[in-house]
């Protein structure tokens, strides 16, 4: 197992973690974060500028950064600039991307008719996929604490990018929700089958 030197820098975000209580999953993901901007300014990140943050946010909208995983990460730093280096001021320098969580409403069915055409939704004996989907992330984002809205934002974004993009369902024939919806379904197994 690979050890990462722990510089005081990161035993002072360590112990800001610690002391506000976060989990270890998320001191885990902060300390990733940080450890990924300083990689990108080839430097300690306390002494980083608002030009560089700006860069760091270019760099990450155009090498395809996930939503879930860009807000993840602008917490991250948030939390390291605001708490850490006690420096507030960089948090204006940090913008948060806004956009709504269409990948999923596909599925959502209107209240008042449940019996929809199939093209437009799901049918009422559909529901129970919504349901579960729902408990689904209910467990998964009650696991932690959020001190901050962004931070949970972010965390719903990142299910839902998962569930609809990455997580194969066997009840699709082990293609994702959007392969579905976009009808790759077909190709995707035949695709597979070609690689075997």
């Amino acid at each position: 197992m690979k050890e990462d030197k722990t510089t005081p820098l990161r035993e002072r975000m360590i112990e800001d973690m610690r002391i506000r209580g976060l989990g270890a999953k998320t001191q885990q993901a902060h300390i990733r974060a940080v450890r990924y901007f300083a990689e990108f300014v080839g430097r300690s990140p306390d002494a980083a500028t608002p030009d560089e943050l700006r860069a760091y946010q270019l760099y990450m909208t155009n090498t395809g950064v996930s939503i879930g995983v860009f807000n993840a990460r602008i917490v991250s730093l948030r939390f390291f600039f605001g708490v850490t280096c006690a420096r507030e001021e960089m948090k204006r320098y940090m913008q948060f991307w806004r956009k709504g969580y269409e990948a999923f409403s596909w599925c959502a069915v209107s209240p008042a008719n449940p019996r929809q055409d199939p093209s437009h939704g799901l049918q009422a004996n559909h529901y129970w996929a919504v349901e579960r989907w729902h408990q689904t992330l209910k467990n998964r984002i009650l696991l932690e604490n959020y001190f901050l809205p962004g931070h949970l934002e972010a965390q719903i974004e990142t299910f839902v990018e998962h569930y609809n993009h990455l997580r194969f369902h066997e009840s699709l024939n082990n293609v994702t929700p959007s392969d579905v919806y976009f009808d790759r379904d077909k190709a995707t197994p035949q695709q597979r089958e070609r690689i075997k």
